[in-house]
């Protein structure tokens, strides 16, 4: 007698992340638009003046990670890139 066995894996996946300029804004587009749920909201700082944003949302079967992208995160200047942003903004002014 031939027998055959069948094995079944059942894969789940566990969330989604997603890097965005403005966690805020991502939020309110992803809660209004679409219906999910703000878990929460939290406040990173990997390292001395450096920060991040990061919300979790849900629904039923979904949990969605947002996260502020390294470009756009609040980063410590060094006083030459203060500098050359002063000098931008009164140049702007002017």
């Amino acid at each position: 007698m031939l027998t055959h066995r069948v094995v079944i894996f059942a894969v789940r996946m566990d969330h989604v992340s997603l890097t965005v300029r403005d966690v805020d804004k991502s939020v309110e587009f992803y809660s209004k638009g679409l219906g999910l749920k703000l878990l929460r909201i939290s406040v990173l700082n990997p390292s001395p003046g450096t920060v991040y944003k990061d919300a979790y949302l849900y629904s039923d079967s979904f949990l969605l990670e947002i996260i502020t992208a390294e470009s756009s995160a609040i980063q410590p200047q060094s006083p030459e890139t203060w500098q050359k942003t002063m000098r931008g903004s009164i140049a702007l002014l002017t």
